[in-house]
């Protein structure tokens, strides 16, 4: 193959930053697009400090902990087994309370997801994931992911007519492999699966287990914040909690009919947030959906090292100006300032920028 001619090295050299301020165009539009949509939002509420896609994040931990409750009241009465478990709902639903936690549970994991890619929709369009930022955009994403299979796992533990999707997807996946073929004959397929309380309680562990788990990465999350917000402000708490009541007791979670193996229901609703894999897995081979999910997981974890846009330089302090008042210590949501003694006498102390930990916001 000949070697291109000197004159097109050039200008295939420029493409790639050509392409990459392309980019960059697209994204400032983005940031622009959304911060438009918003200022109908602005405009109603009356201060952009009061408006809740302000505070997705912390109304994300607010869900978070209402799912976390309701939840554990709904495990104390968990009956394990295909037919136990949905008898077990079935008597929640009986009473006003069990049903009212039920709804509160579902409707507070719908907000959750919801607020989860708000907030990080809006942090990625106005380019707070690089630098520093990186732990609680990788932790983020990856917190996304987990609540997405804690959705999953609990549609699952309601054997209704749902069930019978999300088994076909399973067995789809693991029907070519000699030790998911086992694990099917054992567990879902024949009558050695018995009653079905070892699938139930698998599926329960890992619901838990992911729970706890997004608990714990969100301590990570939240690491470099200083302070550490973890609630939005008593006007959208209240909101949200007698919203999501409200909406519970006017529209319950309700039932579908339980699993009849000697059936295929013609249609069942689908939950668009978490059950969106659901359609194409019972399409396509469920290993390509799969490897789609990851691919694009591992995307969004990388970005953060893509030169999209420029990183900006850490703050640099003026001495001469210093006061040493330390309230840029205060402010500073990363704590990427510290006090130091000062010898020159003009004050007692100097603020220092930590500059593996500024992200160049100015609020300092």
């Amino acid at each position: 193959m000949n070697p291109p001619h000197a004159s097109e090295a050039p200008e295939r050299e420029g493409e790639r930053p050509a392409r990459i301020e392309r980019i960059r165009v697209g994204l400032r539009r983005l940031e622009r697009a959304t911060l438009r949509i918003e200022r109908p939002v602005n405009r109603a509420i009356g201060s952009a400090r009061f408006n809740p896609l302000h505070h997705t994040g912390t109304l994300a931990v607010l869900f978070f902990l209402v799912v976390l409750v309701t939840g554990v009241y709904l495990t104390a009465f968990f009956s394990y087994g295909f037919v136990e478990s949905y008898e077990a709902v079935e008597r929640l639903e009986g009473n006003i309370a069990g049903r009212l936690v039920r709804a509160l549970h579902r409707y507070g994991s719908i907000a959750l997801i919801v607020t989860s890619i708000l907030h990080g929709w809006r942090t990625f369009v106005q380019d707070r994931f690089r630098g520093p930022r990186w732990v609680p955009w990788v932790s983020g994403v990856w917190m996304v992911f987990m609540l997405w299979v804690i959705g999953v796992t609990g549609y699952w533990l309601i054997w209704d007519e749902r069930v019978q999707g999300l088994n076909e997807g399973l067995i789809r996946a693991l029907r070519n492999s000699t030790v998911g073929l086992d694990f099917l004959l054992d567990n879902l397929l024949t009558p050695a699966a018995g009653t079905g309380w070892p699938f139930l309680l698998w599926l329960l562990l890992i619901h838990l287990f992911l729970s706890l788990a997004v608990g714990g990465v969100l301590v990570i999350h939240l690491k470099r914040l200083t302070p550490r917000q973890w609630l939005p402000p008593a006007t959208w708490t209240i909101g949200a909690l007698v919203s999501l009541g409200i909406l519970s007791l006017v529209w319950p979670a309700g039932m579908l009919p339980p699993f009849d193996a000697t059936r295929i229901p013609a249609s069942f609703p689908i939950d668009p947030w978490y059950l969106f894999l659901l359609p194409p897995s019972l399409r396509v081979n469920p290993w390509l959906v799969i490897a789609f999910l990851l691919i694009g997981g591992l995307v969004l974890t990388a970005i953060p090292w893509f030169r999209l846009r420029r990183m900006p330089p850490p703050v640099i302090v003026d001495e001469d100006r210093c006061t040493g008042c330390t309230l840029c210590v205060a402010d500073c949501p990363y704590g990427a300032v510290e006090m130091v003694p000062r010898d020159d006498g003009k004050h007692r102390l100097l603020a220092v920028v930590i500059a593996d930990r500024c992200v160049s916001c100015g609020v300092c």
